[in-house]
């Protein structure tokens, strides 16, 4: 996962996502957060829990350095964001091994698990900034 990192780095895709993120930082820290948090939640299918939080977190480091807020929210909301793999079947390993025995379709954990991405964005966003001021 650090060579994915890297490769992240060395293509640019890292600091096309931190200037993209750092125009939001400016408007609001909870635009930010959400911003940061959809960000993760688009990789859930394509990068796994522990390769998501390396790849993010020196971004989020950088970009809250940026905007002079706490890191401590946007770290909280990686790691809830990086746990929302909900969406599709292939991003978490028990719902993997659901899907075969249940009867499941895809589009069922499509359908549940993007509203219940999307709750957890909401909570993220309005909660944790009151536990873990900006």
């Amino acid at each position: 996962m650090i060579q994915f990192g890297a490769a992240m780095t060395k293509t640019g895709a890292a600091t096309l996502i931190k200037t993209l993120i750092g125009h939001l930082g400016e408007a609001a820290p909870r635009a930010l957060l959400a911003a940061l948090f959809l960000v993760a939640l688009a990789t859930t299918s394509v990068i796994s829990n522990k390769a998501r939080v390396l790849l993010f977190f020196p971004i989020d480091i950088t970009t809250t350095r940026q905007i002079g807020a706490s890191a401590l929210p946007f770290i909280v909301g990686l790691a809830i964001a990086s746990h929302a793999a909900l969406a599709t079947h292939v991003a978490t390993r028990v719902n993997l091994m659901v899907i075969g025995r249940s009867g499941y379709k895809f589009w069922d954990y499509t359908e549940f698990g993007f509203l219940l991405a999307i709750w957890w964005l909401v909570v993220t966003v309005f909660i944790v900034p009151l536990y873990w001021r900006f």
